[in-house]
This record gives structure tokens, C-alpha cells and sequence, in this order.
């Protein structure tokens, strides 16, 4: 039987927007900036007043930036700034992008919502009201934006994991007759290190298909462009393909999707709540734990993707213990996918997400050169 083995396999991943600058900031009414490079750098004093000593203020930032999903988020180190009098009480950015902020802390932290090209300036003042600034313009880009695939993904904290994880789906139109395109939501451990024998860090995905068959073990192939078809599924590149019973599907039929750990193992359920058929597939998983939550559509071979947007809807992620802090904020995002605000419950254990919408083909996923 011929078969195709669909996944997406994420890594977490720090990107360096701009490189490390080492600035020196002029004290008010002197000094200026010069330089290029990793070490673009300016000082001065001020001015001294009869009986009073001078007042240096030396202020030096690093700057590191951490790929988030759609945002590139940007910490600004200001803790090697130095004043030869007093100390530093206050340090204060203005971003470029219309916002500022102002922190009694030499950390700051900001996320910046596009790509662009954003002045950057810093100003620090010290105890005795004497303050030295400067300014840097930084290209802020993010990476992580596929060319092609629609994505969504959420990575949960290892010290945590997922129970189940359930969506709805509307089947879209069929697409051209040309290679394979596949939409699902997704299971995977990451960061996880996993002794499980066969269990590999693959996907567990139940997987709608257009232009090939899946790894069902008693379905005969199916042909190629003639419907939608839809499996419980699992891929590792440790141990390839398994799968459940295939189920064709037709546009516009609504598919109930659900995932969910029981005693070790997880079971698939698919429901197409359109023609009251379903299919399921129950897989071991070993005890490796499912810290990733993700939302594909995928591309192969000459495929021309979708003809129009596809959304997920009614989504809830719900993790084995509670979690602490705003857990369900996207690591990837495609560049021209959507999300709902999500919703985290009480206990802080489940996430509820209304709606997640991808698109692929046409769309430009990553900003011009």
C-alpha cells in the first residue's frame, strides 16, 4: 500500500534580531554618539559648578532578543551602567514603535507586534537628576514565520503536560489535483528526553488528507483526488507510521476532533458530526509526555494549498497539573494565520481558544527582503 508520512517536528529557538552593542551614554548637555558595530560608543561628563565634583554617567546596555511566536521580544540589560556620584534610579526606553516604558530595574523587557525597523533609546538617570541617552536603530525580524505552511503552536513547560486536547474543524473546499496537502492539530514532546524504545518524538495527529492515503492498516488505497480523507495517526522518523481506520469525508462536513490520555495510552477520536460516522486510533505513548500543542497545514510535492482559509474552532488544551503564568501564548504563528485570545480557566489547567485560523499557498509569510 503506498503510504506518506506527514510531521512537523518544532525546536524552541533564540534569534538574535541585532548584535550586542556596547553603548556609552552621554551625560545631558554634552558628548555624542559614533561608532558601528558591536561596540558603537560615546561619554561625557557634567559640566562642574564651583565646590561640586564632576558627574560621570556611564551607561552600557546588551541587547538579546527571543523569538515568540508572532512577536519578537527584546530585553534590554542596562545593569552595567555605571555614575561616578549617587546611583541610577531610573532607566527609561522609548522603543520606536510608538511605545516607551520605565523601569527602577536595569531589565526591560518589550515585544514588538511586526517586523520593522525600530530607533531604540535608552536614557538613565541617576539620584542626583543627572541623566545620559542615547540611541540605536535595530531591524527586528522573526524567523521563525514558514514560508509556506499555515502554523499555530504552543509549547507547555516541561514540568508539565498535556491530557487532551480537543478542536473542530469544517472540511474545506477540495483543492487542485496536484500533491498532497494535509490539516491537523497535533501531540508531540519536546524537550523531553525520551528512552522509550520505538516511541520517538514523532506527532500524534488526526490527520485530514488531500491528494494521498494515510498509514490505516485494513483500508485499501484510496484514490488520490477524489475526496478528503481523514485518520487517527502517529509518525516518528524513529519508527515511521501508525494509524487508524481511514474515513472519507465530504466538504462542509463538521469533524469533532479529540485527543485525550487514558491510564498510558492516547486515543483519537474523530466524529464527523455532519453524518454521525467516526474513526479512532489508540496508541501507547510509553509514558513520554506531550508538552506541544500545534495547529498545521501542510504542503508536499507540487501541492497549490488551500483555496481558502481553514479554522479550527471550540479549542481546549488541558494539562495534567496546574500552570502558572499566561501558558498558552503561541511560540509559532504563521505570518498570515490568526488566533483568539485565550482563555485559561480558574484552575489554570485548561485553555480555551474560540477559534484558529491558517492559510497557505498564495500568502506571503515572510516580509520582503
Amino acid at each position: 500500500m503506498k503510504r506518506f508520512y506527514l510531521s512537523r517536528v518544532t525546536t524552541n529557538a533564540t534569534y538574535a534580531v541585532f548584535t550586542s552593542l556596547t553603548l556609552l551614554l552621554a551625560a545631558c548637555g554634552g558628548g555624542s554618539s559614533g561608532g558601528s558595530g558591536s561596540n558603537a560608543s560615546s561619554s561625557a561628563t557634567t559640566p562642574a559648578t564651583p565646590g561640586t565634583p564632576v558627574v560621570s554617567v556611564v551607561s552600557q546596555f546588551r541587547s538579546t532578543t527571543t523569538t515568540n511566536g508572532p512577536q519578537a521580544v527584546v530585553t534590554l540589560d542596562a545593569s552595567v551602567s555605571t555614575t561616578s556620584a549617587g546611583k541610577i534610579v531610573s532607566y527609561a526606553v522609548a522603543w520606536g514603535d510608538g511605545l516607551t516604558g520605565t523601569s527602577t530595574t536595569p531589565t526591560i523587557t518589550h515585544a514588538y507586534a511586526k517586523d520593522g525597523v525600530y530607533p531604540i533609546v535608552l536614557t538613565v538617570t541617576t539620584d542626583g537628576g543627572v541623566s545620559a541617552n542615547t540611541s540605536v536603530t535595530v531591524n527586528v525580524t522573526n524567523p521563525i514565520y514558514r514560508q509556506n505552511d499555515g502554523s499555530m503552536v504552543i509549547n507547555i513547560p516541561t514540568t508539565n503536560q498535556i491530557v487532551s486536547f480537543t478542536s473542530e474543524v469544517i472540511v474545506p473546499a477540495k483543492p487542485d489535483a496536484v500533491g498532497v496537502l494535509a490539516v491537523w492539530p497535533g501531540l508531540q514532546s519536546q524537550g523531553v528526553t525520551t528512552t522509550n524504545g520505538s516511541v520517538g518524538n514523532g506527532v500524534l495527529q488526526p490527520i485530514l488528507v488531500w491528494g494521498g492515503v494515510g498509514c490505516a492498516p485494513t483500508t485499501p488505497e484510496q484514490a488520490n483526488y477524489g475526496t478528503w480523507w481523514i485518520e487517527g495517526y502517529y509518525f516518528s522518523n524513529a519508527d515511521g507510521c501508525h494509524g487508524g481506520n481511514v474515513m472519507s469525508v465530504a466538504v462542509g462536513d463538521k469533524l469533532k476532533l479529540t485527543m485525550a490520555l487514558s491510564n498510558g495510552v492516547w486515543t483519537q477520536t474523530i466524529v464527523n458530526a455532519t453524518t454521525g460516522a467516526s474513526v479512532n486510533f489508540a496508541m501507547d505513548m510509553k509514558g513520554q509526555p506531550q508538552n506541544v500543542a500545534e495547529f498545521y497545514v501542510e504542503e508536499h510535492g507540487k501541492s497549490t494549498g488551500l483555496k481558502a482559509p481553514v479554522t479550527f474552532s471550540n479549542i481546549t488544551i488541558t494539562l495534567a497539573n496546574p500552570q502558572t503564568g499566561n501558558w498558552c501564548t503561541p511560540f509559532e504563528l504563521g505570518k498570515t494565520d490568526t488566533m483568539d485570545l485565550p482563555v485559561i480557566s480558574s484552575d489554570t489547567k485548561t485553555c480555551s481558544i474560540s477559534s484558529v485560523t491558517l492559510m497557505t499557498g498564495a500568502n506571503t509569510f515572510n516580509p520582503a527582503p
